[in-house]
């Protein structure tokens, strides 16, 4: 290989990676417990309706809660004495009922409404962006070349998801097996020294432009670890004949976290209809698109369990996942049809399903009002939906660990299940220091952990 054509894959290797800062890390290195997290996105606020916070076809009949499935829901109990009522369409998912737990009931950013909003509530804490909690679960001690790799891109204003790289199987089934091919990088080599001496000149001063300067400086001399890195992963079961993407990207997943690049990894679903249904049409298309998800988590939760890590060991016994949206949908629009409208945006009421490596399963956590026409609303509930269209997450009780019947006359953001509780139980599984932990409320304490879900 002449020089060009070194320089050429070198900067290829630059631009698919640009990585702004790092935690150094053997490459081969094995800890004694590993464990690993994948958070499952889909984009756009998924209605709990056709999953598993359903609703009775009688409200519906009553004007209240628009229903295109037509279709009355069933009981779906959890083994630890709490239920919910769940669309016929999630049965796909009944047989990995013990390897998930559902979370209903979960509020958002309670005072905003926007999918960057609340994305960045759920991954930062923050509604205006911050830090995401994926990297804070690779800890110091265990820290890796890579925080994380993503398949999809993100609607949020995060600030620490540099090291975690939009690595899809083609990507990779492309650039692995040169860097298996090529001899180490040298960046004593005059050319690579040149273009590191021009980033770290640019990189001085102040703005945004001396800032990536810097950064990418800073990934060039980090460059030729990660290269060594990524060459010890195996790629071959990514590309097999007949997978779908997202049982492709869990492969790669599987390779990169048993080479200890990583071991976090988000897959954002890529789905053929809208998720953000506001009209009428998207709306009545909300069963088929719920049913393609169920069919895509179907092939995941499978996949994991065939994926091999270890002896006796699956991708499930290793990794813990979560799945869920930015919030829920609201049960119609103001002055439509109940036959003939769309949804909007509900952060009051939110589903999540959690499970795998040190999580307890087939559990029922939280629950959510509105479950008859003429049920009485709570003054919380009111303070915050006026016109009475969204579902809102019951009080819940953390000594229990189960939702309240009670009807709080105000709302008070500690009398309820919030995404920071989700966050921090999460936080507790990885040991992350309590320091990173969300409070359920500004200059409050820190948010409860469901300790129902611990093992």
């Amino acid at each position: 290989m002449d020089r060009r054509q070194f320089l050429q894959t070198s900067l290829a290797g630059l631009g698919t990676l640009y990585i702004p800062s790092w935690a150094m890390a053997a490459p081969n290195r094995r800890v004694a417990d590993e464990h690993f997290f994948l958070q499952i996105l889909v984009q756009g606020g998924m209605d709990p309706l056709y999953l598993f916070d359903s609703r009775s076809l009688a409200l519906t009949a009553a004007g209240k809660q628009a229903h295109y499935h037509n279709v009355e829901p069933y009981l779906w109990q959890g083994t630890n004495g709490q239920s919910t009522l769940a669309s016929d369409l999630v049965r796909p998912l009944e047989a990995y009922k013990d390897r998930f737990s559902i979370l209903n009931g979960v509020m958002m950013a309670t005072t905003f409404d926007g999918h960057d909003q609340n994305m960045n509530f759920y991954l930062a804490g923050n509604a205006f962006g911050g830090e995401c909690f994926l990297p804070h679960l690779n800890g110091g001690e265990q820290s890796k070349p890579l925080d994380g790799l993503i398949s999809g891109f993100i609607l949020a204003e995060l600030q620490n998801l540099g090291k975690t790289v939009p690595l899809g199987v083609d990507s990779a089934a492309n650039l692995i097996p040169r860097l298996k091919q090529l001899p180490s990088l040298d960046l004593k080599d005059p050319v690579l020294a040149q273009l590191k001496g021009r980033m770290e000149a640019n990189g001085q001063g102040l703005g945004r432009f001396a800032k990536g300067s810097s950064d990418m400086a800073e990934a060039f001399s980090q460059m030729p670890e990660l290269a060594s890195a990524l060459a010890k992963v195996d790629t071959s079961a990514a590309n097999k004949e007949g997978l779908t993407d997202e049982e492709k990207f869990l492969h790669l997943a599987a390779g990169i976290f048993r080479s200890g690049v990583a071991k976090t990894a988000i897959l954002v679903l890529s789905t053929d209809q809208a998720v953000d249904t506001h009209d009428e049409g998207g709306a009545k298309a909300s069963p088929a698109l719920a049913q393609a998800v169920v069919g895509k988590l179907d092939k995941i939760f499978k996949a994991m369990g065939d994926i091999e890590f270890g002896p006796g060991q699956s991708l499930w016994d290793v990794t813990t996942l979560m799945f869920g949206s930015e919030f829920g949908r609201t049960m119609r629009q103001s002055g439509k049809p109940i036959d003939n409208t769309g949804t909007d945006h509900n952060p009051l009421n939110n589903s999540f399903l959690i499970g795998g490596k040190g999580v307890k399963s087939n559990l029922v956590i939280g629950a959510s009002d509105f479950k008859t026409a003429d049920e009485e609303l709570s003054g919380a509930h009111l303070s915050k939906d006026k016109e009475s269209m969204k579902t809102v997450g019951r009080p819940f009780d953390f000594q229990t660990q189960s939702s309240r019947e009670d009807k709080p006359a105000e709302f008070k953001a500690d009398d309820y299940l919030n995404v920071a509780s989700v966050v921090n139980t999460i936080y507790h599984l990885y040991g992350v220091s309590s320091e990173h932990y969300r409070s359920l409320s500004r200059n409050g304490s820190s948010a409860p952990i469901l300790t129902a879900l611990l093992k």
